[in-house]
Order: structure tokens, then C-alpha cells, then sequence
């Protein structure tokens, strides 16, 4: 799967960064709806133009163009990676001197109905990957969102030593 260096990676409006489809994926999937419709919405689709531009594959930039929902571009994602990860596993079982029973077995494979073989990669391959992070950039200052997190956690936190202290109270009165 092709990578781009960090100077051609999408920048995503909260500071985070992607360069390749992978951990494009595994940010919008993190994204906040609102950060997403800042990307994909009626005037532009900031994934299909960089997925077209840097990454060259104009087949799924086409196809994200087509969607402004975040499911659904997650799902195209995803159905694209599962896709590109069969062919180079059958590139590779074709480059490779193969015995019998491997070429009996990916014929097995080919027989089975598309959905059922992307189901069966999709267990035999999510967890032996491990998800790449998205990447913060120094450049850029966190969101506004991320202070309003914090300051409802201190106040959920608050909350939930004062509730310990009146029931810690109840108890040691019985």
C-alpha cells in the first residue's frame, strides 16, 4: 500500500494526520461529525481530492466523491483495503513457488461467494494487524472540543467524590 512522506499527508482540521489509506481510515473513524463535515460536505470532498492527488487511486477517490456520510466513506475504506490486501495475498501465493495443497486450498477460496471470502479475510487479517495511531502535528493547536472534554471530565470527576463521600457516609451509619 503506497504511503506518502509527511510533507504530502492530509491534514485533518484537528491537528491530526493521515498518509496513507490505513490510518485515513483509522482517524475518521476517531472524528468527531462535525470535523468530518468540515472535510466532506455539498462544496468538497477533502478525502477523494487526496486520495486522487497524492495517493493516485482515482477509482476509490470516484467513489468517496459520490458519498458525504461518514459511514458510508468508512465503508468504502474498508471495503478497499480488504480488497487491495486479497490481491497481494494472491500476488504474492502466485510469485511463490507453490505446493499442491496451496493452490488446492486458494481454489477452495476462488469458490466461495465474495462476501463470505472478505468476511473470512476480515478475521483472518484485523487481528493479526495492529492499528496504526493517528499522528498529531506540532504545527497545529488542539480543538476547541478537546478543552470542553476536559473540563467535563474534572467536573464527572468531582461529581463522582462527592457521591463516594455521602454514600461512604450512608454505609458507615448502618
Amino acid at each position: 500500500m503506497q504511503s506518502v512522506d509527511d510533507q504530502q499527508a492530509f491534514r485533518f482540521n484537528n491537528g491530526f494526520s493521515a498518509r496513507n489509506i490505513t490510518e485515513l481510515k483509522n482517524c475518521i473513524e476517531d472524528l468527531p461529525i462535525e470535523d468530518f463535515e468540515h472535510h466532506v460536505n455539498k462544496e468538497e470532498n477533502d478525502f477523494s481530492k487526496w486520495i486522487k492527488l497524492c495517493l493516485h487511486e482515482p477509482v476509490l477517490a470516484d467513489e468517496l466523491l459520490r458519498t458525504k456520510s461518514k459511514e458510508i466513506t468508512l465503508l468504502l475504506l474498508k471495503d478497499w483495503l480488504l480488497t487491495h490486501k486479497a490481491k497481494k495475498t494472491l500476488n504474492e501465493l502466485h510469485e511463490s513457488p507453490s505446493t499442491g495443497v496451496e493452490i488446492s486450498n486458494l481454489a477452495k477460496k476462488l469458490e466461495k461467494k465474495p462476501k463470505e471470502m472478505k468476511i473470512e479475510l476480515q478475521k483472518n487479517t484485523t487481528a493479526d494487524i495492529p492499528r496504526p495511531k493517528c499522528k498529531k502535528h506540532k504545527d497545529k493547536e488542539p480543538s476547541m472540543n478537546t478543552g470542553l472534554l476536559v473540563k467535563e471530565f474534572i467536573f464527572g470527576m468531582i461529581i463522582g467524590l462527592i457521591l463516594g463521600i455521602v454514600l461512604m457516609k450512608i454505609i458507615s451509619l448502618f
